[in-house]
Parts: structure tokens; C-alpha cells; sequence
């Protein structure tokens, strides 16, 4: 391969690897806001956070679970 088609592959490495990382801090800000019942924090996470609501950490838990398991009803 040519230099520039591994410096291609190490930046679309690396924009992976960022991207999932950035995936992984939204959906954790989401389930914290599920799981404290912050209303306000999850409808913008939703609307311009770039978060959908079927996003699961790694057990499968989404913010539905997260949110019926801290008794949180208005985030319900």
C-alpha cells in the first residue's frame, strides 16, 4: 500500500474509535438523566443530542429500564 492508503486507514481508525467513544458518553449522560429522572436533560439529549431512545449499554439496559429500576416515573 501507498503512504497516503495507510494514513487513510489510520484516520479511519481513529475517527472510528472517536465516534464510539463519543456514542458511549452520550448514552451514558442518557442513562444517568433516566436513572435521576432528569426530564429536561433527556428530551434534549433526544431532540439535539444526537441520542436515540433504543441505545442499550452493555446488558441490554435501555433508559426505559434504567429509569422503572430507579422509580423514576416522569422519565417513564
Amino acid at each position: 500500500h501507498t503512504p497516503q492508503v495507510q494514513q487513510l486507514a489510520v484516520l479511519h481508525t481513529t475517527v472510528g474509535d472517536f465516534m464510539r467513544r463519543q456514542r458511549s458518553v452520550k448514552l451514558y449522560e442518557f442513562l444517568l438523566a433516566a436513572g435521576t429522572g432528569d426530564v429536561s436533560r433527556l428530551h434534549d439529549l433526544l431532540q439535539r443530542g444526537g441520542v436515540r431512545a433504543a441505545w442499550a449499554d452493555y446488558d441490554g439496559r435501555t433508559a426505559l429500564h434504567v429509569a422503572a429500576h430507579r422509580g423514576q416515573d416522569a422519565a417513564l
